[in-house]
């Protein structure tokens, strides 16, 4: 991961631990691909993409298609195969989509709760 993508998944960490969700584990890598953030939302075990986007070619959200969702789900697998003290739990598939304003130069995030 560069440094720009670290900067914004500790800014959706915090935004998430600011909403009392428990961190289970950061950047889990599988031959699949990576998941961002995993977390403990209620009774869901969480599986989060974070993105950010500063052009305005493609917005965050219109930057996840089938694929990269499929290779979320498949990585998701890998870790509940690695991991079954999660595996009764309900899952969740999450969006943090991060944007920047110039002029108020604030971060503005939304979570979009079973996005795919």
């Amino acid at each position: 991961m560069n440094d720009k993508g670290a900067k914004y998944e500790k800014i959706a960490r915090n935004f998430l631990e600011d909403k009392g969700v428990t961190l289970v584990a950061g950047n889990f890598f599988s031959r699949h691909g990576e998941i961002d953030i995993i977390t403990i939302d209620e009774d869901y075990l969480c599986f989060v993409e974070v993105r950010y986007r500063a052009k305005n070619i493609m917005t965050a959200i219109e930057s996840v298609d089938y694929k990269k969702a499929e290779k979320i789900r498949l990585t998701a697998q890998e870790f509940l195969e690695q991991n079954p003290q999660f595996e009764n739990y309900p899952l969740r598939f999450d969006l943090l989509a991060i944007s920047y304003d110039q002029q108020s130069q604030k971060y503005s995030i939304q979570h979009l709760k079973d996005f795919f």
